[in-house]
């Protein structure tokens, strides 16, 4: 998510995606039910983009990106893994 305005910082192995499109799902609905978890929380796991910063290798500044995010997937930038 974004911190005092600036974008969170890939770790090693990482990439850093700007958020085009995040999407809610059934996990999300039942954890907004009766799966609450405590807050803060943070909901929703799939996310595309495009990345704008890698510390994994294979990917590059501009590759189109889509999968499972490590941070908020409703913010506009998040991390993930590679994987």
């Amino acid at each position: 998510m974004i911190r005092g305005g600036q974008a969170p910082e890939p770790g090693e192995g990482e990439l850093l995606i700007k958020v085009h499109s995040a999407s809610v799902n059934q996990t999300d609905w039942n954890r907004r039910g009766f799966m609450k978890e405590p807050l803060p929380a943070v909901l929703d796991s799939d996310v595309s983009g495009t990345v704008v910063a890698s510390r994994a290798d294979g990917f590059s500044e501009g590759d189109e990106a889509f999968g499972i995010s490590a941070s908020g997937r409703y913010a506009e930038y998040s991390t993930a893994s590679p994987r």
